[in-house]
């Protein structure tokens, strides 16, 4: 079992995360969260680089990166779904390792519900986890 920490702005921006003994990315762009969404509504998020230790000095010092984007899907009258999708990409290579759905219920005020978590692992391995 890993450890992890997201960190934010003030704002609650996303910044990146790290896990001890592990990963750290970081958005060298920030990423664009919408103050709004419709049904329908895609976009970018942003790109994060993902470092193989928070200390950036390995060679090659970067592992990879993760690209996320979002569509919001229709729910009911006053509801919809934000689909939010990670896709995690090695260095080297083109296809992603894996891609990550989480949907939440966004209410007309803004508020979010998480409803479930779907990853779906690449490269032939069968694992696919799904959390509701």
């Amino acid at each position: 079992m890993a450890t992890s920490t997201s960190y934010y702005d003030s704002n609650y921006l996303p910044l990146g995360y790290s896990v001890q003994g592990g990963d750290y990315a970081v958005y060298l762009v920030p990423p664009t969260i919408p103050n709004s969404v419709k049904v329908g509504d895609v976009g970018i998020v942003g790109t994060q680089t993902i470092y193989y230790n928070s200390t950036k000095t390995t060679i090659p010092p970067i592992k990879g990166s993760l690209a996320s984007s979002f569509i919001v899907e229709p729910d009911t009258t006053t509801t919809a779904i934000v689909n939010l999708i990670s896709k995690r990409f090695n260095s080297g290579v083109s296809l992603a390792s894996y891609t990550a759905q989480d949907r939440y219920r966004i209410t007309s005020t803004g508020a979010l519900t998480l409803i479930s978590v779907d990853i779906q692992y690449a490269g032939g391995s069968t694992t696919h986890l799904v959390f509701r």
